[in-house]
């Protein structure tokens, strides 16, 4: 989870070198945001949230507890990645 806040956290810097470079805040707000709210709903997809209770609890009858680690991992994985880019957006539009 460390290693995709790290990796989240340099997004936001390579997204903001460019948006310096090109002198456009606004580049750098759409791409923050089109990043983070995808990372987001994969994690959405990736934990069923947006299913309803009984495709859930199908799910987790046919799952293995390997195969639900697993993607509940990959969901923290990315939640973790987007979470920077997404507070980077609120402080862009905040004070930019």
């Amino acid at each position: 989870m460390i290693i995709s806040l790290v990796a989240g956290i340099c997004m936001v810097l390579l997204l903001a070198a460019a948006a310096a470079l090109r002198q456009d805040m606004s580049s750098f707000q759409n791409a923050a945001l089109a990043i983070s709210l995808l990372s987001f709903a994969g994690a959405g997809v990736l934990t069923n949230a947006f299913n309803s209770g009984d495709k859930a609890r199908a799910n987790f009858a046919t799952e293995d507890k390997a195969d639900r680690q697993a993607r509940t991992t990959w969901a923290g994985r990315l939640f973790f990645f987007g979470l920077p880019l997404f507070v980077a957006l609120i402080l862009s539009y905040k004070f930019f």
